[in-house]
């Protein structure tokens, strides 16, 4: 039961600086919201024992890029907008590795063969 009591207190912790600037009458943006959680999510998912968890971190962090690139513009923060090109390249490498390589599920690109159709021949 204390387990479940600390836990609770902490998401309640959480809870409450994640949305303090609402409750003190400043309204967070939508980009700020996102950039928030979903690079949170991709953070968390990337530290995942399970291979299955940690290849959904990129897509996260690729979900979170456009907001990034538009707060960053918005403020005109020019080097956050360049550290945002480089996460996004880093996020794409992901993307690649787990979800778009050549060879994935126990195939190298040897076994991956082109296929040759040719038309009928009669005898």
């Amino acid at each position: 039961m204390r387990k479940h009591a600390s836990k609770n207190a902490y998401f309640l912790k959480l809870f409450i600086l994640f949305f303090y600037p609402v409750i003190r009458g400043v309204p967070m943006q939508i980009d700020q919201i996102a950039i928030a959680v979903l690079g949170a999510a991709a953070a968390w998912l990337s530290q995942a024992r399970s291979e299955a968890f940690r290849r959904w971190a990129c897509i996260f962090g690729m979900l979170g890029q456009p907001f990034w690139f538009y707060a960053s513009w918005k403020a005109e923060q020019w080097g956050i907008f360049a550290v945002s090109v480089l996460y996004a390249l880093a996020w794409m490498k992901g993307l690649w590795i787990h979800w778009l390589q050549p060879g994935r599920d126990g195939l190298s690109s040897d076994d991956v063969r082109t296929i040759e159709l040719t038309p009928d021949t009669r005898r």
